[in-house]
């Protein structure tokens, strides 16, 4: 029998309590919070899971590397038997013949895409889709006769076309001791092969971008823009790399430093500098 003759209480969900309005006696210490686990910011995600939003149930998304079935001890570290240790052959022997290759392909091949997305800086939803490629190059029979580290580094290069995240092939190729040429190649033969869809780059991103390289600030950094807003309205990025007129708006915004210089942060030459230059002149 409980001592508080009083029905009306109120829930204390910081305490786990659950208190008498009245005399505050505490009638329950122990309860359990049905909330969700995570904290909301803002409105959008305080929008209940079956909206889609903050769901706390359902598989993880992105792509998800495979289980392999290999070593001699148990999930707890203790030795496995003499028939458990059959057992696991077996199994691994049915793992390798129902497609081991191809899911121990993707596991090594996942950390060399790590590596390279943590020295480009890349987030999450980029490796997530390089390792989704990966797959699907695999499904197409697309490595074989071709270096594997060459196709990582294609798979990381689509995802930045189709993330819109702007990383040139020579950061690409940097980032796994490629060569350009060898990551050329294996990107075309890619983007043929899957029929990729990428995202036209952003010249006000890779304008921004390559400021923050050459530690350009103050009215340069304006003259730059504007140069670049006159240019594409007045068409002149139609049929050219937009990389290259940012790299001429910056070499125009006088910022001080030589076409060689700016070419080589924008990973174009100096030659294709000069000629952008001499267009925007006499567009200007």
């Amino acid at each position: 029998m409980s001592e508080c003759s009083h029905s009306r209480t109120v829930e204390d969900p910081s305490n786990g309590e659950i208190v008498c309005a009245d005399c505050g006696l505490v009638l329950n210490d122990y309860a359990i919070d049905p909330g969700p686990e995570w904290r909301s910011y803002n409105g959008e995600q305080r929008l209940l899971p079956s909206e889609g939003k903050r769901s706390r149930v359902g598989p993880p998304g992105g792509p998800i590397l495979p289980t392999l079935i290999s070593g001699s001890k148990d999930g707890r570290g203790r030795p496995l038997t003499s028939s458990e240790r059959a057992t696991a052959r077996k199994l691994r022997l049915t793992n390798y013949r129902t497609g081991g290759y191809k899911l121990r392909t993707v596991a090594t091949s996942a950390s060399l895409i790590d590596i390279s997305c943590q020295r480009l800086h890349l987030p999450d939803i980029v490796k997530k889709q390089a390792l989704s490629l990966f797959r699907r190059a695999l499904t197409h029979n697309f490595l074989r006769g071709r270096s594997r580290i060459a196709l990582a580094g294609a798979c990381v290069y689509a995802a930045c076309k189709q993330q819109a995240y702007h990383r040139s092939l020579e950061e690409v190729a940097k980032s796994l001791r490629l060569g350009k040429i060898q990551l050329q190649t294996t990107y075309r033969c890619l983007y043929w092969r899957l029929d990729l869809k990428p995202q036209p780059d952003n010249p006000t991103q890779l304008l921004d971008r390559t400021l923050n390289q050459l530690d350009i600030q103050g009215d340069a950094r304006i003259r730059a823009r504007q140069l670049l807003a006159k240019a594409e309205k007045r068409g002149l990025l139609q049929g050219r790399k937009p990389v290259s007129i940012v790299a001429a708006c910056i070499y125009m915004a006088e910022v001080g430093l030589t076409q060689s210089k700016i070419a080589n942060i924008a990973h174009v030459t100096e030659v294709t500098v000069r000629n952008r230059v001499k267009e925007l002149r006499r567009l200007l």
